[in-house]
């Protein structure tokens, strides 16, 4: 067992502080955020997480605190986990303030020998920096880069079961201390130096954005001859030197990680004379897709101004209720400014979507049933990947529709099911499928 402070309370720190407490460490999760922790303390999970909820719900009130207090909560502990956001600045670079705060008020508290670990994602270079800042207080901490690899819906699945731990150290017995954290928990270790573990998080989101800026890329050639993106997909995802995950062509990636990790990098790059063209061309294709799109619902209807579109799903990703640099409510602020009128629905996201709009000029009107968004529409546009609206019953939506036209951004739905149903299908990089 060991004992533990995890600083911030968002996914990263709340997942991680349920899952260590879980394995049976005990936990002193801290925030600057008193609302946060009261709540948390109260039992209410701010955020939606599968199983986050659930999880910390039976974790022994024992071995997992709430505290708004640092050096309270931190002097008694073995080790420190830093957790707090590292949103992207408007040059792409990493905003690190949160961090740099963090680092100030540890330096004042830690105690020599105390093991810091660090699981935001970091520009290179930042964990020697912080390092640095340990040894001018002198309190040479033993810093330790674990980056993070958690999925927004699947955290808690992927911290207790992850592909691998990184441990990017000064010294093996510093890794070997971060292994009595971890330890229990399954998955392939990496010791390697603290700016290599910086990099190895970075490396990672970057190429998965080239998997899915190549697909949606690809999918404007399937289109000219004809071919299903999906399809190729598949047929190409099955070497396994390429995979399929990531594989699939829609409306582009989005969410709290990949966009600001592609930037950061390109950024990191650009500081010691570097032009990532790959990472660049994704980047350029992800922010052209949701243009892309738009113009095949453009094209299907004859035009935007003064229809009316139903838009299925809000957030970046089904089972999520996040909208942060999300694909489909920048389809729909797109579709807006050309003056559709949007009947929008999302299983989780339409109480975050009502603030964002809160203020808007033009906004969407927001409904609790997809069935009932779609009356008296032109078009219906399937903008999220959620479960719901894989099963959709598109016989259903037809008879709520005006018009026939079924977008699918995501290509998650049967053409030839919503043919049958009477619509035409579009997807991105399968065409058009007329009714039947």
């Amino acid at each position: 067992m060991v004992r533990l402070f995890v600083a911030g309370t968002g996914y990263v720190g709340l997942t991680a502080g349920a899952c260590l407490a879980h394995l049976g460490h005990e936990v002193v999760c801290y925030d600057v955020d008193r609302p946060r922790i009261d709540r948390l303390r109260a039992g209410d999970v701010p955020l939606h997480e599968p199983q986050l909820g659930d999880l910390l719900s039976r974790v022994s009130p024992a071995r997992v605190e709430f505290t708004a207090d640092l050096p309270d909560g931190l002097l008694q502990t073995d080790a420190v986990l830093i957790c707090v956001g590292t949103p992207a600045r408007a040059d792409g670079s990493a905003e690190l303030t949160a961090l740099h705060l963090l680092t100030a008020e540890l330096a004042r508290h830690v105690v020599p020998g105390q093991l810091v670990i660090t699981k935001s994602t970091v520009p290179p270079g930042t964990n020697r920096w912080m390092a640095a800042q340990f040894h001018r207080a002198g309190v040479p901490a033993r810093l330790v880069a674990n980056p993070e690899f958690l999925r927004e819906g699947s955290a808690v699945a992927d911290f207790l079961a992850p592909d691998r731990i990184v441990y990017g150290a000064a010294s093996a017995e510093d890794a070997q201390a971060a292994e009595r954290v971890f330890a229990g928990v399954p998955g392939a270790r990496v010791v390697t130096t603290w700016e290599s573990a910086e990099l190895i998080k970075y490396a990672a989101n970057a190429f998965l954005a080239v998997k899915v800026s190549f697909m949606n890329e690809l999918a404007r050639v399937c289109t000219g001859y004809g071919a299903d993106v999906t399809e190729v997909a598949y047929g190409a995802g099955l070497d396994r030197r390429i995979g399929t995950g990531h594989f699939a062509a829609g409306l582009g990636y989005g969410g709290s990680c990949l966009p600001k990790d592609v930037a950061a990098l390109q950024h990191a790059a650009r500081a010691v004379g570097r032009e990532l063209a790959i990472v660049g061309a994704a980047a350029q294709v992800n922010e052209e897709q949701v243009g892309h799109v738009a113009g095949l619902l453009d094209t299907a209807l004859g035009g935007l101004a003064g229809r009316r579109v139903a838009v299925l799903g809000l957030a970046f990703k089904g089972g999520s209720d996040d909208l942060r640099d999300s694909p489909a409510l920048r389809l729909t602020d797109r579709l807006l400014a050309a003056g559709v009128q949007i009947r929008a629905h999302d299983p989780l996201a339409l109480q975050a979507a009502d603030r964002v709009y809160r203020d808007a000029g033009r906004r969407p009107e927001f409904y609790a049933d997809p069935m009932v968004a779609a009356e008296g529409v032109s078009a219906v546009v399937v903008a999220t990947d959620c479960p719901e609206y894989r099963d959709l019953d598109v016989g259903r939506l037809r008879s709520r529709m005006e018009g026939r036209v079924l977008l699918d951004a995501r290509n998650i739905l049967s053409p030839d099911a919503v043919s049958r149903a009477g619509l035409v299908y579009i997807g991105v990089g399968r065409g058009p499928q007329p009714p039947r």
